[in-house]
């Protein structure tokens, strides 16, 4: 599993995922309007794999930066973080 860019195993990537969300990171859920958003994304950017389009509707709906170094962000006009 990756996290932040790390490849972690799935009980580190729940402890980093509580640490995160205890300092104030919020997880957001997928709903109905950010389904439509994410399908229209991924018809302007074809070469940005579903689950980064995902994010990235996620976080134009909620104005929220993305923890990530991934570039595929930066190609969607998204604010991103990275986290160390």
């Amino acid at each position: 599993m990756r996290v932040a860019g790390t490849r972690l195993g799935a009980e580190q990537a729940r402890i980093k995922l509580k640490l995160w969300t205890a300092g104030g990171a919020g997880v957001l859920s997928v709903d109905e309007e950010t389904a439509f958003l994410a399908g229209e994304l991924a018809l302007r950017h074809k070469d940005i794999p579903i689950a980064d389009v995902i994010i990235g509707a996620i976080a134009k709906q909620h104005k929220a930066a993305i923890i990530t170094d991934d570039p595929h962000f930066k190609m969607l006009n998204l604010k991103t973080v990275w986290y160390k």
